[in-house]
């Protein structure tokens, strides 16, 4: 399954990170977003539903948000059915980390998995390494991550609003 969004619709939640790869990746494939639709959070169910508020209530509001954690998503959710806005016939979401709430929420949230017991023998591996003075096998570690394909997301309709 493929997920296509109208590039001046796609928005980003995140907090102040520096570069943030997913911006990078949004313009490596030639999606320009534009700054007025990234909004910096806290990784907060209420910081992102007020956020998510200000955005839904743009004349011009996006058909995808991608959150940086799965509890943001979910204060996207509340606002979305706070304004009437469907998810995913009005708007797509993706959230990060697939929580367990991921699949819990109505619908089951489209979230990016990060393999969290592999980050924390890298992160254990490297802390030893350091303690024992030895050279670090890398300053640069990256680990897989997979997109879970839920309910959240869909192509872009025609039936933008509510």
């Amino acid at each position: 399954m493929s997920i296509r969004v109208p590039r001046e619709n796609l928005v980003s939640f995140t907090r102040q990170i520096t570069p943030c790869s997913r911006h990078q990746t949004a313009e490596a494939a030639g999606i320009s977003v534009p700054p007025a639709f990234i909004m910096h959070t806290s990784f907060d169910h209420d910081a992102a539903e007020r956020a998510a508020s200000v955005l839904l209530n743009r004349e011009d509001r996006p058909t995808a948000i991608v959150a940086s954690s799965d509890a943001q998503a979910m204060g996207v959710l509340e606002a979305a059915r706070q304004l009437g806005i469907r998810v995913p016939e009005h708007l797509s979401l993706v959230g990060y980390d697939d929580t367990y709430v991921a699949s819990w929420a109505n619908p089951p949230l489209t979230s990016v998995y990060q393999p969290l017991q592999d980050i924390g023998r890298v992160a254990l591996r490297t802390i030893q390494q350091l303690h024992a003075g030895d050279q670090l096998d890398s300053h640069h570690i990256e680990l897989a991550t997979r997109l879970i394909v839920r309910e959240s997301t869909a192509p872009p309709s025609d039936r933008n609003r509510p």
